[in-house]
């Protein structure tokens, strides 16, 4: 198997890559991406199937104005529907409750993911409305749900439930994951497998999705001018997925594209 890792800080790519290859681990690499814009059009690349997707202790952006930076949004999970075949598997875990929680039941809520059978879970928590809690509106109940550091609020139980019990079902544990269960830290975790509803394309999202990665594109030919070929490259693919979509809606942002890829030039 492969493993492609994801990660947006470069001192934890370059150490993480150090490592594999003192381990001489060649299946293994990672880069510094931001697996919301990268993610999909990286491995739409790759050859083979993509069997698993995990996202391990992501940043939990405490501050409700950052909540949209969190990485396990809806379109994140339409991609991950996108890439994984039938039968994939989705893995998320975290040492936060708060942002777990959402993770888990936003993938509960789409329709492209049912739990893997045969696991258990602990018993959840009626207060918890899997739906306002998908939607990220369980702050703005009139009883904090949860405390700035995302642990339980409410007083009775030492977190929500609904957690997978057990081990981590893939079996290789984060640098994190070591961490938090040598001093005896909850880690909460929940998997899910691909299932065979199809997916078809919503237009609005397809179109966010292309101005997303040329925002992030634009982004960085303003941090570095070193990198301008390389962001030609990045905005001419996107021009091209654009203009074979057959989307007169699509169309219509082309000379924008095409702008955008002139003055990073």
């Amino acid at each position: 198997h492969n493993h492609l890792g994801f990660e947006i800080r470069d001192a934890l790519v370059t150490r993480a890559n150090a490592w594999a290859r003192k381990l001489g681990l060649s299946n293994c690499h990672y880069i510094c991406a931001s697996a919301n814009i990268s993610m999909e059009p990286l491995l739409k690349t790759y050859p083979g199937k993509v069997k698993v997707i995990a996202v391990q202790f992501p940043d939990p952006h405490f501050k409700r104005k950052h909540h949209k930076r969190r990485v396990v949004q809806f379109p994140f999970l339409n991609a991950v529907a996108r890439l994984l075949p039938e039968g994939g598997t989705l893995f998320m875990q975290s040492d936060v409750e708060e942002i777990c929680a959402e993770m888990r039941d936003r993938a509960d809520v789409s329709e492209f993911f049912d739990r893997v059978s045969g696991n258990e879970y602990s018993p959840r928590d009626p207060l918890m409305n899997r739906a306002k809690c998908a939607k990220g509106e369980l702050e703005t109940e009139s009883v904090p749900f949860w405390t700035p550091d995302g642990k339980r609020a409410i007083e009775g139980a030492k977190d929500f439930g609904d957690w997978l019990l057990g081990e981590n079902p893939i079996g290789l544990p984060t640098e994190r994951e070591v961490q938090n269960t040598a001093l005896s830290e909850p880690i909460y975790r929940c998997v899910f497998h691909r299932n065979g509803k199809e997916y078809k394309p919503d237009l609005d999202e397809e179109i966010d999705i292309i101005v997303r990665r040329l925002d992030n594109a634009s982004k960085v030919a303003a941090a570095s001018k070193g990198l301008g070929k390389m962001v030609e490259e990045s905005i001419q693919v996107i021009i091209s997925e654009v203009s074979t979509s057959g989307s007169s809606e699509n169309e219509s942002i082309l000379p924008i594209l095409e702008n955008a890829l002139m003055e990073s030039r």
